[in-house]
């Protein structure tokens, strides 16, 4: 008997590690919002979240869908990657839309994660914190573009 239960809890680990995307996800995991206070004015703080998306991506005027100084707005179109089934798992790579809002005071930033077209899934629930950590990323060097020299 305590071998099956072994074998049972073995092959249940080696289908928990195989685990991989999912067909739908809660809007609290595919949408991030953060803002960003800053203490410059609007033109300047926009200029510093261009420089800020330069050292986020080295791509960055390829992923940029658009751009509306006057307004405040920029609107990209990056990838995040993941990794499903463990360290050594299959790799994805899930687009996702970065829509940024520069104001008198505050930068808004608005992710909003989509499915991996490559296998038409969703991240797993295990892969949304390491997204939201290369989100997050984003937001520190926005942060640090803007702070008070």
């Amino acid at each position: 008997m305590q071998r099956r239960c072994f074998v049972f809890i073995a092959l249940f680990g080696v289908v928990g590690c195989l685990k991989t995307g999912r067909t739908s996800i809660p809007y609290e995991e595919s949408h991030y919002e953060r803002e960003v206070a800053h203490e410059l004015a609007p033109e300047v703080a926009f200029e510093r979240v261009e420089g800020a998306l330069a050292r986020s991506y080295q791509d960055w005027p390829r992923l940029l869908e658009t751009k509306d100084r006057k307004e405040g707005q920029l609107l990209l179109k990056p990838k995040v990657s993941y990794r499903t089934g463990g360290p050594m798992g299959t790799v994805h790579h899930a687009p996702y839309t970065l829509a940024i809002t520069v104001r008198k005071g505050t930068i808004s930033l608005a992710f909003d994660l989509q499915k991996d077209p490559a296998s038409d899934q969703w991240a797993p629930t295990e892969a949304i914190p390491y997204i939201r950590h290369d989100f997050d990323a984003v937001v520190s060097n926005v942060e640090d573009a803007v702070a008070p020299r």
